[in-house]
């Protein structure tokens, strides 16, 4: 059974479809998977606009859900694998894409599953959307990606040091890749509706991930468990390195991706030392 989903012209026609598809499946969404599907045409219009610029040849979707993004996107590159966790929804997004011959929706766990298409599109699960930004930034394969995520978690990743909301996440994600924040999406732009706003991010790698990211993953998931202490004291506690160069009143939060790095390299280098 095909069921091609309507233009992006009117919300409440991807509403009427989104529903008239779920009864006709007998599918009820799931609140543990943080199942809420997007039926804002001018969110797929703005992905869509992004990879008409960028020209990703393949995309791997996180979260096919019913299959809306997949068929809307998969008009505008060569390839997509959807990856959808839950088989009912599988099953649904293979019939909507069924026209299509250049997608495949593959059901299996996406922090498992190896991303091999050059860009990410995803309109991801509130649950996972952390854990996700960092899976997908450890796979240098992805080059981009196009992310919906929760407004306040989107606004953190572009968080400058020192501000209320710059963290871990903040540091990761700016390290690795260039953050560009999009439009910003009510409640009423998925079903069911969450209780909080999203926004569209765009990720652009800068560096790939290597044994110099992998020490500044490790080492900023000790830093930022005192985020508010004075830096110098937990680099030391971190680290075991003198970080006196950094100024006495500086906070882990007011860090700078660039001074983090430069605190990388001297622990590897006392590491190589230490083998040697």
């Amino acid at each position: 059974m095909v069921i091609k989903p309507p233009p992006l012209e009117s919300r409440k026609a991807l509403l009427s479809w989104t529903l008239r598809v779920l009864r006709a499946y007998d599918v009820k969404p799931r609140k543990r998977l943080s199942q809420s599907f997007l039926v804002e045409p001018l969110a797929i219009r703005e992905i869509i606009g992004w990879i008409k610029a960028e020209k990703p040849r393949s995309i791997v979707e996180i979260g096919a859900g019913l299959g809306t993004l997949t068929y809307h996107t998969a008009l505008h590159v060569s390839r997509v694998i959807a990856v959808e966790l839950d088989p009912r929804l599988a099953r649904i997004a293979r019939d909507t894409v069924g026209e299509l011959g250049n997608v495949e929706v593959v059901v299996g766990d996406a922090m498992k599953t190896p991303l091999t298409g050059e860009a990410v599109v995803s309109s991801l699960p509130y649950h996972i959307a952390g854990p996700m930004i960092a899976r997908i930034l450890r796979e240098n394969t992805v080059r981009k990606a196009a992310l919906i995520l929760q407004a306040e978690l989107a606004e953190k990743l572009a968080s400058p040091p020192g501000s209320r909301k710059y963290g871990r996440i903040s540091a990761y994600t700016q390290f690795l890749a260039e953050i560009r924040l999009g439009r910003k999406y009510g409640s009423r732009s998925f079903y069911p509706a969450p209780r909080v706003a999203s926004m569209t991010v765009f990720l652009k790698r800068i560096r790939d991930y290597d044994q110099v990211a992998e020490a500044y993953e490790n080492i900023i998931r000790c830093l930022f468990t005192q985020r508010n202490k004075k830096a110098v004291k937990i680099i030391s506690i971190c680290t075991g390195l003198d970080a006196s160069w950094i100024p006495g009143e500086a906070r882990v939060k007011d860090l700078f991706p660039r001074q983090i790095e430069l605190i990388v390299h001297a622990w590897l280098r006392r590491r190589e030392q230490c083998v040697e």
